[in-house]
């Protein structure tokens, strides 16, 4: 396991996620994603997994692991899914960015109150709140 691997999963608190589902490559692993499922329900959406932490080791960015890890989520999750992205993290944009070309959308743009329905007590330290409604998830599953 690398250094980056290794630290984000001691620091993540990999005990307090419903689901760890890592990616592998020969006896390394080299990406995971923790997340919480069914953990909200809302009458527009339905049941809510939150996504709570996508890492992928700096020598596998850019070759399609955190896509793998995601596309395998949202075949696999029959809930919505929701993932915040940090403020003043080195690399918000960036993951802005990657959601964004993946279907996920500011959950503002569909529900203001979502948020504050959610119990985000984390919301000072959120920059992006964003949302895949399951009826998107299945369009982009397809895809696979």
């Amino acid at each position: 396991m690398t250094t980056l691997i290794l630290s984000c999963f001691q620091q993540s608190r990999l005990s307090t996620y419903d689901t760890v589902i890592w990616y592998q490559e020969d006896e390394h692993i080299i990406g995971f994603m923790g997340y919480h499922t069914n953990q909200y329900y809302d009458r527009s959406f339905g049941h809510i997994t939150i996504l709570n932490q996508l890492c992928v080791d700096e020598n596998y960015r850019c070759k399609g692991v955190a896509t793998d890890l995601l596309k395998y989520t949202e075949a696999t999750q029959q809930s919505t899914l929701i993932l915040y992205i940090d403020k003043n993290e080195p690399d918000t944009n960036h993951l802005y960015t990657f959601y964004k070309k993946r279907g996920y959308i500011d959950i503002e743009q569909l529900d203001k109150d979502l948020p504050r329905k959610l119990n985000a007590r984390y919301m000072p330290d959120i920059e992006y709140l964003m949302i895949k409604p399951k009826k998107m998830q299945k369009i982009f599953a397809k895809q696979i």
